[in-house]
């Protein structure tokens, strides 16, 4: 709950959210349907702030490259 209540769970949920969405897109998504989704996770990957952008980008990546199950 020290997380929770003042908003910080968001600084772990969104990284793990869009790494997860990504591995669904690398595994399910046909070919249009991955690229407006790789521009969606880009865009809300712009809007987080310097520390969670910056875990997410890594994340994201290493999806991309092949790792599996990745979170923070």
């Amino acid at each position: 709950m020290d997380l929770a209540k003042p908003g910080l769970i968001r600084h772990h949920c969104d990284p793990n959210a869009v790494s997860t969405f990504q591995e669904y897109l690398n595994d399910y998504a046909l070919p249009e349907t991955k690229t407006s989704g790789e521009a969606l996770i880009k865009k809300v990957i712009d809007e987080m702030e310097q520390k969670p952008r910056d875990l997410s980008i890594k994340m994201v990546d290493d999806v991309k490259s092949g790792k599996r199950d990745v979170f923070c």
